[in-house]
């Protein structure tokens, strides 16, 4: 590579340990991991009302947000 080449390439951004992509939405397996509960109890939650989620075609999701307030109420 010649010094000319080294000065016209863009560096690669590297991620800081703080910056972790968020994820928007959880599946219900996804959500009993996350809670570390069994995915029949976080159905049961789902269907008793006591945890908000959208169904999006055949998917059942929980929004993070509602996922973060469930465990903040607790």
């Amino acid at each position: 590579m010649t010094q000319s080449d080294e000065n016209n390439t863009v560096p690669k951004r590297t991620k800081r340990p703080d910056e972790k992509p968020g994820k928007l939405a959880y599946s219900v397996p996804g959500a009993a991991e996350a809670l570390s509960l069994s995915v029949d109890y976080v159905w049961k939650l789902v269907a008793m009302g006591e945890l908000p989620s959208v169904k999006i075609g055949k998917r059942r999701l929980i929004e993070a947000d509602k996922l973060r307030a469930f465990l903040k109420n607790r």
